[in-house]
């Protein structure tokens, strides 16, 4: 596997960014754990045969993406710009909100969710970017800012001082103990032996807790990123994710 270099990063973020902008309409549909039993992906193709048949291709980006945040709306759809959310998408629903809202610009509002208060005051830190790009796609990764921190820890930031601003920052663990990061890397890294390990821990991935699934879902690369700095912090040249068996 060959590394990006710098500037192949940022010219790969540079040409997603001007992708991004050529559409005048991004539409999201929900793919995760929580849309997928009630026919995203039938919705999903709903809208790439829709926009097809309207001639906005050129126009009107369709794509998967990870968990909203609604899956008693499933399957649920976002569409930019404004953040529409539509709910209880069907297929059929799907061709109305293609030729209504994209060709003739007018939001299909009796499908619209109307509780918009209950995203207000949310303030998404770990799940920023679910529901807003395809977890599939590194580009879209790229293109919100993704590996740029490991970029900076490899080419500006010795080992010692990457787990220095983790400990500043105050991070901690996503456990009940909710122990140091900054701690736990700085002992990882002094520990005599070789081999180390990161391992990610999705546990919480169970459908009764669904925490960590849904990160994984809908955001992958933030762990594959995070895994990456732990990995040059603490001197470790492999990982694992760990996942429950359900």
């Amino acid at each position: 596997m060959r590394w990006l270099k710098p500037d192949e990063l940022r010219g790969l973020a540079q040409k997603e960014a001007e992708l991004r902008k050529s559409y005048r309409y991004r539409i999201n549909i929900c793919c995760s754990s929580g849309c997928m039993p009630f026919g995203a992906l039938k919705v999903l193709s709903a809208f790439k045969d829709a926009v097809r048949e309207f001639g906005v291709e050129e126009e009107c980006y369709v794509g998967r993406t990870g968990c909203i945040g609604t899956c008693s709306l499933a399957p649920a759809v976002l569409v930019d710009p404004g953040d529409y959310l539509y709910q209880n998408v069907t297929p059929e629903r799907a061709r109305e909100i293609v030729k209504e809202h994209v060709v003739n610009g007018r939001p299909v509002k009796s499908m619209l969710y109307g509780n918009e208060a209950f995203f207000k005051k949310q303030l998404r830190i770990v799940l920023r970017n679910a529901g807003k790009i395809d977890p599939l796609r590194i580009e879209d990764y790229v293109a919100v800012g993704g590996y740029y921190a490991l970029l900076k820890a490899l080419t500006r930031m010795t080992p010692e001082g990457v787990i220095e601003e983790v400990a500043l920052s105050g991070l901690k663990g996503r456990g009940g103990a909710g122990f140091l990061t900054g701690l736990k890397w700085r002992y990882v890294a002094r520990a005599p032996g070789s081999p180390k390990y990161v391992i990610a821990n999705l546990d919480e991935g169970d459908p009764g807790v669904f925490a960590n699934r849904t990160l994984a879902e809908a955001d992958p690369h933030a762990i594959l990123e995070g895994m990456a700095i732990a990995a040059y912090a603490v001197g470790s040249q492999k990982g694992y994710i760990y996942v429950r068996s359900e």
